[in-house]
């Protein structure tokens, strides 16, 4: 497996001068399938993926079509870096890859509000997942 490295050290094989880049603060690399993946070398430094409008921080993730990469607040031009990676390189669709990825995001939408019915007096009321847990140890625990 091909891999490169990026920061702002000038040793790197991609290199990103720019303010909250650390000498060392990711690795590219492709899998046996050659698709690309970036991790993160230290949790000081966040590498970020914009994908379908979402900033995710990833600490190891594939990276798809039409993804921004960002280290601190450094844009990575995504051409550049699967060129250098070579002629195998290949990136996901972000629709099959979006179930499998739920990694920590920094704009992650609140999870969407069931209704339900009471069973006895018929309102319909909002049910958010620690009323479900309330519920759960009520009928375990009277």
């Amino acid at each position: 497996m091909k891999s490169l490295t990026l920061g702002a050290a000038p040793d790197n094989d991609l290199v990103i001068d720019a303010p909250g880049v650390a000498p060392l603060h990711a690795r590219a690399r492709l899998d046996v399938e050659g698709y690309l993946w970036i991790d993160e070398t230290d949790p000081a430094h966040p590498v970020r993926i914009c994908r379908n409008g979402h900033w995710l921080r990833v600490r190891r993730g594939t990276v798809c079509a039409g993804d921004e990469i960002r280290l601190a607040d450094a844009p990575v031009d995504l051409p550049a870096l699967s060129s250098a990676l070579g002629d195998r390189a290949r990136l996901r669709s972000a629709r099959l890859t979006a179930a499998r990825h739920r990694a920590s995001t920094d704009s992650a939408p609140a999870p969407a509000a069931r209704v339900a019915r009471d069973p006895v007096t018929g309102e319909i009321r909002e049910v958010t997942p620690s009323d479900k847990l309330n519920e759960a140890h009520k009928d375990k625990h009277p």
